[in-house]
């Protein structure tokens, strides 16, 4: 979902943390709440450069969809609402179903937003140039498991937005995707939230052709492959990932990929974007207690197809730390920040479960 501007990527990955995170810790802990439900109220807090400071709330139920499979892990239904200091607002709702034992996952997601942000025009000009988008959007999710850890999925997913440049660069009048993707995944991770040992390999297919009604005919391909190894007797892990991005065909300004966010952290500006991005990055998970923990990270970028043929193939480098915090013991609910640094740039990150 990287293919969207910055602050619906934003929400979308939140989503995912969401969706794909139960709560769970290796030691003693498993995918499931207790009883048939729990209801987790959650606040949100965010700062960039860009937004300045962001408040929001993050209401979420999470629930057994069948007291007799004792295998899937709990869904999760909830919803989302942000306000930024420069009045962007997003609002939206979301939820992950598992049924019949794991063997089939269900997501979706629909929402609308204003966001106000920047972008970075190269030579002759060499000036930030502010740009407002309002946009809305909606995505569905079919998985099913095919072999042991195996799993295949098609999707699909729309958004139209409006989006003006202070200097008219990009203005443009209502642009509607809508996307129709498949997805591949091997998931050989110990536990989907708080994985200490395995591998995640997500392989996913999305095309956005006209007889949808797409203004501009493009395809996004997204490779992202997660490992893990566990530390110190099991207290801790060392997690890496790999990430490449390619974008094919007649890609929109709002469709580029972001340097920023979970590929990588440190970069909120949104200087750095192209059709093409590739990033690796390695992060090790200090746990104190099973309350209190941190992380420390660090990784690299860079992109091709730039807008700007200066940023083309430059090496753009990350480094950061992090808190981890235990709200809800009984589940290992977890709360935490990240600050990273980057090339002339840094970011705060509001986290729910870890970046990957």
């Amino acid at each position: 979902m990287e293919n969207i501007n910055r602050k619906l990527k934003i929400a979308l990955l939140l989503i995912a943390q969401l969706l794909i995170c139960q709560f769970s810790f290796s030691q003693g802990f498993g995918d499931r709440v207790e009883g048939k439900m729990k209801f987790i109220p959650l606040p949100f807090l965010d700062y960039d450069l860009s937004s300045g400071a962001t408040v929001g709330a993050l209401p979420m139920l999470m629930f057994n969809t069948s007291e007799k499979d004792t295998v899937s892990p709990s869904s999760v239904i909830g919803v989302l609402g942000t306000n930024s200091e420069n009045k962007s607002w997003i609002g939206l709702a979301f939820g992950k179903i598992y049924l019949d034992e794991d063997n089939w996952r269900l997501t979706g997601a629909i929402g609308r937003g204003d966001y106000h942000f920047q972008h970075f025009v190269g030579g002759p000009v060499n000036m930030w140039s502010k740009y407002n988008t309002n946009y809305q959007f909606a995505f569905l999710s079919v998985e099913k498991k095919i072999y042991q850890d195996m799993y295949i999925g098609v999707n699909y997913f729309h958004n139209s937005y409006d989006s003006e440049s202070e200097i008219q660069l990009e203005k443009q009048k209502r642009q509607k995707f809508n996307g129709l993707g498949i997805s591949f995944s091997i998931d050989k991770r110990s536990n989907v939230s708080y994985p200490t040992s395995g591998y995640l390999l997500d392989i996913d297919y999305n095309t956005y052709p006209s007889i949808f009604g797409n203004t501009k005919e493009s395809n996004q391909i997204e490779i992202a492959f997660n490992h893990y190894k566990s530390c110190r007797k099991g207290k801790d892990v060392l997690a890496t990932r790999v990430f490449t991005g390619i974008g094919i065909g007649n890609i929109d300004f709002n469709q580029q990929f972001i340097v920023g966010d979970t590929d990588i952290r440190g970069y909120s500006n949104g200087q750095y974007r192209g059709n093409f991005l590739i990033s690796a990055q390695a992060e090790y998970r200090y746990n104190f207690s099973n309350r209190i923990g941190a992380v420390g990270f660090v990784g690299a970028a860079t992109v091709f197809g730039a807008n700007n043929e200066e940023h083309n193939g430059k090496f753009l480098p990350s480094a950061g730390i992090g808190f981890r915090y235990t709200y809800l013991k009984d589940t290992n609910s977890k709360l935490g920040f990240d600050v990273a640094k980057g090339d002339g740039d840094w970011g705060f990150y509001f986290r729910i479960s870890e970046s990957f």
